[in-house]
């Protein structure tokens, strides 16, 4: 194996690990008053949410969460411009996604509760990276013939 493999195969190993511990620990260590509302819809009504601290772990763990995706997509695709492509799609989620996702909890959440555990999962967890996993292997397949 070349030094170029064996660094691919790090940062696919990073990459799920990362993943992986930050799906493990969410409940440990971000601040999510949510997170029991969003699995029971039979507790009705919103819990008190400290709004900064909120929106400060969310945005910590989007980051972390598609920075460990971007880890992953590199070791599928080297070239700089998926990198770039998946550097793109974090940006516009960081600054349009998120905020509308901030937007509908604070001043929508009864009208969104039901949708709200959707929401959260392509919004927050890394569910549109990886989604360009097989739309970069598409595209480089059709390209190919």
């Amino acid at each position: 194996m070349n030094k170029w493999t064996i660094n691919r195969i790090a940062f696919l190993v990073l990459g799920f690990l990362g993943l992986a511990g930050i799906y493990v620990g969410q409940r440990y260590l971000f601040y999510d008053p949510l997170q029991d509302y969003v699995y029971n819809p039979m507790l009705g009504g919103r819990p008190d949410i400290n709004a900064l601290q909120y929106i400060g772990g969310k945005m910590v763990r989007y980051m972390l969460n598609d920075g460990f995706a971007m880890m992953v997509i590199f070791a599928f695709f080297p070239e700089r411009k998926y990198l770039k492509l998946a550097f793109y799609v974090f940006l516009f989620g960081l600054l349009f996604l998120l905020p509308i996702y901030f937007v509908a909890v604070f001043y929508f959440f009864e009208r969104v509760f039901p949708y709200l555990n959707h929401i959260h999962r392509l919004v927050l967890n890394p569910v549109l990276m990886l989604m360009l996993i097989p739309a970069i292997l598409y595209q480089k397949k059709t390209l190919q013939v």
